[in-house]
């Protein structure tokens, strides 16, 4: 991926969560609104990207480690 398509991805994966945050911050006050962002981004993600954000690895029998 070109330096420039992953910043424009990037912009965009910025505005869904920005546009989710505005959506869910009411209904959930007592969350800090960064954790917030952070479970938005999680979620936005295919299960496979999410583990890498999440900073689990697969091994090679298949069960995931930190």
């Amino acid at each position: 991926m070109k330096r420039k398509d992953k910043i424009k991805s990037s912009e965009k994966l910025a505005r869904k969560i920005e546009r989710w945050h505005k959506i869910l911050a009411p209904q959930f006050p007592d969350i800090d609104p960064h954790d917030l962002d952070l479970i938005i981004a999680a979620q936005l993600h295919s299960p496979k990207e999410r583990m890498q954000l999440m900073f689990l690895k697969r091994r090679k029998d298949g069960r995931y480690v930190f």
